[in-house]
Formats: C-alpha cells, sequence, structure tokens
C-alpha cells in the first residue's frame, strides 16, 4: 500500500469520527459540521475508488459520487462555521438552491452538456470531466465564494474572540485554509489533473477531530458565550492559574471605571490593590460566595462576589470572578435597618437595638455599663408649651448628651423622657456619668424661651448588678430613682 492510499483510508476513518461525533451533539452547527464530514468521506471513497479501480463503471460511478460531494460540501461547511462561529443562519435553504441547480445540471448534462462536455481518461488512469460553461461560471465560483466566506467568518470571529475561545477558533482558521488553498490550487491547476480539495477536507477534519480531544470542540460555541459575556449585567473577570487577568467585560470594566488596557494582562493583586483585605483574603481561593465593600472615587459600594474554578481536561485552568453590584440594595437594606434601629424623633438608637447590643455582649461574655437617664422637670414642658415644643427640646437635648459621648458608646431612647447609655468600658462609666451631668448645666433655648432641665441618672454594670437585660435595667432603674430622691431632698433643703 503506498502513501496515498494508506492517506485515503485514514482519511475515511477520520471523516466519518467526526460525523458520527458530531451529530450527537447539541453545539450550534454540529449537525452540519456532520453532513460536511459525511460528504467529505464520500469524496474520499470516491478517489479511493477511481484510485483501485480501473474499470469504466467503477470510475463513473465514483466520479458521480465525487460531484454529490463537492457540490453540496461547500453550503453545508459554510452553514457550520456561521452557525458555530456567529449563530443561527436564517433560510438555509436558499444555500442550497444554487447546489440543487448544480445537481441537476450535473445530472440531466447528457441532454445539454452544460456542466461538462466529456470525460478523459489521465495518464494514471483516472476518469476525468471536460468542465463547460456551468461548472466554470455558477458551481466553481459559488463554491469558492462560500469556502472563502467560511475562512473570513472563522478569522473574523478570532479577532474579536475572548483570550479563552481564541485556541478553538484558530483551529478552525487553520482547518478551513487547507480546503481554502486546495480549492486555488485545483482551480488554477498547480499539481496538474490532481483535485487538491479532496485531499484537503480530511486535513481539516483532522484538525477539527484534534480539537475535539484537546480544545473540547463543539462543546461550547463562541459565539454564544461571548455575547453572554459582552452583554450581562454582572460584572466578570477571568484569571488564569497565574492570577493574572485574562479578560474582563464590560460590566466589570464600568462598575470600576477602568479601561481594558488597565487590567486584562495585570496580576490580580495589582488591579485590586485598593480593594484592601479582599486581595489577601480570596488569594488562593477558588469556590467563594461573599458580600464585599469597597471604598472607589471616595463612595462606599457594594458588590456580590462569586468565585468559581475553571477546570478542563488538563486540570485547573484558572478562576472567574463575578461581582454584582449590590450598592443600592444594600444602602437600601441599611436603610431600612437604620430605621428599625433608631428613635424616629430624636435619632438616638431604639429600644430594640439598645437590646439586641446588649445580647449581644452578653453572648460574648464583655463587661460593660449602663447609665439610665431620666428628665426632670420635662411633663411641666410638655404641660405649659404643649407636645411640639417638649418633642424640640428632646432632640436638642439628645443631642447635646450625643455630642458627649464617644463613638463606643450607645445611646438610646426607651421611653418618653428616658435614655439609656450603653457603655463599653465598665471603668470609664463614672467619667462618662459626669460628662452627660455637664450637659444640663447651660439652660435650653428654644425659639427664644429658656428651658432650665437636669436628668437623674442611675447606673449598672454586667456581670456585676445582673445577669440579664431586665436585671440591669432595673438595678439601674432603682439607683436613678435614688438619684432623683437625693435631687428632690437636696432642693428641699435649699428651700427650707
Amino acid at each position: 500500500m503506498d502513501f496515498e492510499s494508506g492517506y485515503l483510508i485514514i482519511s475515511v476513518f477520520v471523516c466519518f469520527f467526526v460525523a458520527s461525533y458530531s451529530w450527537y451533539q447539541e453545539a450550534r452547527g454540529s449537525k452540519y459540521l456532520a453532513f460536511s464530514s459525511f460528504l467529505a468521506a464520500l469524496w474520499v471513497i470516491a478517489e479511493a475508488i477511481k484510485k483501485n479501480f480501473a474499470f469504466y463503471d467503477s470510475q463513473l460511478s465514483a466520479e458521480i459520487m465525487r460531484f454529490f460531494a463537492v457540490i453540496l460540501l461547500p453550503p453545508s461547511y459554510y452553514i457550520f462555521i456561521h452557525e458555530y462561529c456567529r449563530g443561527r443562519v436564517k433560510r438555509k435553504y436558499l444555500f442550497y438552491l444554487v447546489p440543487s441547480i448544480s445537481l441537476l445540471v450535473f445530472f440531466s448534462n447528457p441532454f445539454h452538456s452544460l456542466f461538462y462536455e466529456g470525460f478523459y481518461f489521465t495518464e494514471t488512469g483516472f476518469l476525468r470531466l471536460n468542465f463547460s460553461y456551468y461548472f466554470w461560471f455558477i458551481h466553481v465560483p459559488y463554491s469558492f465564494s462560500l469556502i472563502s466566506a467560511s475562512l473570513a467568518v472563522s478569522f473574523l470571529t478570532f479577532l474579536r474572540a475572548s483570550r479563552q475561545d481564541r485556541k478553538r477558533l484558530a483551529v478552525l482558521f487553520i482547518s478551513t485554509l487547507f480546503p481554502f488553498l486546495a480549492s486555488i490550487s485545483s482551480t488554477l491547476k498547480f499539481f496538474g489533473t490532481s483535485f487538491m480539495t479532496a485531499y484537503a477536507f480530511p486535513v481539516a477534519f483532522l484538525i477539527i477531530a484534534y480539537s475535539i480531544f484537546r480544545y473540547k470542540f463543539l462543546q461550547t460555541n463562541p459565539v454564544i458565550y461571548e455575547t453572554i459575556f459582552q452583554v450581562m449585567t454582572e460584572g466578570v473577570v477571568v484569571l488564569d492559574k497565574r492570577n493574572v487577568v485574562v479578560d474582563a467585560n464590560p460590566s466589570f470594566l464600568k462598575s470600576v471605571s477602568m479601561a481594558k488596557d488597565e487590567v486584562v494582562g495585570k496580576n490580580a493583586e495589582e488591579v485590586f490593590s485598593k480593594w484592601g483585605q479582599y486581595v489577601g483574603k480570596y488569594r488562593k481561593v477558588d469556590r467563594a460566595h461573599d458580600e464585599i465593600e469597597v471604598r472607589m472615587s471616595g463612595e462606599r459600594r457594594y458588590f456580590s462576589l462569586t468565585i468559581k474554578p475553571i477546570e478542563t481536561g488538563d486540570g485547573f485552568e484558572g478562576r472567574i470572578l463575578i461581582f454584582r453590584d449590590i450598592t443600592y440594595q444594600k444602602m437600601h437594606e441599611l436603610s431600612l435597618k437604620e430605621m428599625a434601629y433608631k428613635d424616629p424623633l430624636t435619632q438616638a438608637a431604639n429600644r430594640y437595638r439598645l437590646e439586641s447590643e446588649m445580647k449581644w455582649l452578653i453572648e460574648e461574655k464583655e463587661n460593660f455599663g449602663l447609665l439610665y437617664l431620666d428628665l426632670n422637670n420635662f411633663k411641666r414642658v410638655n404641660d405649659s408649651y404643649g407636645h411640639e415644643t417638649g418633642d424640640k427640646l428632646l432632640k436638642i437635648i439628645a443631642s447635646r448628651v450625643s455630642s458627649a459621648l464617644r463613638e463606643t458608646d450607645l445611646f438610646a431612647r426607651v421611653g418618653g423622657d428616658e435614655f439609656v447609655v450603653l457603655v463599653r468600658n465598665v471603668s470609664e462609666v463614672g467619667k462618662i456619668k459626669e460628662r452627660i451631668s455637664e450637659v444640663f448645666f447651660e439652660p435650653f433655648e428654644i425659639e427664644g424661651k429658656i428651658f432650665e432641665v437636669d436628668c437623674s441618672i442611675g447606673f449598672a454594670t454586667y456581670p456585676k448588678d445582673g445577669k440579664d437585660l431586665i436585671q440591669l435595667l432595673n438595678r439601674a432603674d432603682l439607683r436613678m430613682f435614688e438619684d432623683k430622691r437625693k435631687r428632690k431632698m437636696s432642693l428641699d433643703e435649699f428651700v427650707s
């Protein structure tokens, strides 16, 4: 067996393998790849018959088989390329209109000789046709234009594809290049009467067969994933195994106000250098789902972050980071939470917030103190000047007391004129009490009227004065009343 015969036999097996494999795949264009491979197999079988059987009937049957494949292969291959690279082809039947006419002209040729004028035998014993006008001016230009279009579509898709798809598309472009060059050589007879296209298409399918195993060809469609990648509202960043950014979609670039060349090709730690703790936290994490808070352009932003690994048959290839901007939802959530935790009149914390903080500190077994404040003479203000004035007075008092506290202290309104201060450091309770008392040394002015209001303060500490919330508040309340009683006694003594 010579090399050419061996090549033809291997080509038949390769074409049938690609045809059978492609037929059962769901990727766009896979059925047309299967049909193209089948036609290429028929073409190669015809060439094998012509090479090994010199009988006239065998040569003629092989020539009919060959032209059946020659006529139908270009439109089938083009539809495969277009659907795989760009999407569904509408009105596919139009691409088979000229081939259908070509088949009709070919099989009815004895009545008009438009496709071929006759036939002859080459020196090697091959039966060849003397082609006529229809072949040269209709069939050849149409078939060559489809192969050229296939090459152009694969190349243009390669240029705009993301990096992770470029290997598959490069293979597709190279595989299409062989039939394109072979068509030119056969038409211009660079190799004499040999039709190299018959040998080129099996090479194309052999390359595709390699891509099936190496790059999971037909398991994805570049056009589908590229379109999704570009239009996703979530920001997507693709990292390789070295933590270098391979690609980033427009949504991510817009959300972080960065250009693509500032991101792609850079190490992730450089791209996210301003994201502080999260860089180290997720440096080697392959799977995660979290909410992160970052400052960008002086503003607080919130993102939902999902990390997923990229795994192929060769193992771990990198990671995909998916960012969803949840700033609006988060701010709304915080606003609702703030409303649930705040007293609407004074903007101090409410009783629910106080109870939550105390419960958490008790669970954490942290010591803390409470100061229980009750305003003196406030009821007189309400009765004499009305509730509107009383509300204004409460706002001013709350503002003054808050300004006397530290950031770690919690100031809450728990009743009409009752407030509680939660002090995280027990040793500071006495000092904070003095600060609050000083707030009332200066009278309060509302619309030109002067009001003198002071407060009685009781205190309790955890765990000395109680083990739970109720015990602590009761203890502080008792001491507050004791303070109120002493103030009254002092006042009575002063008056008498």
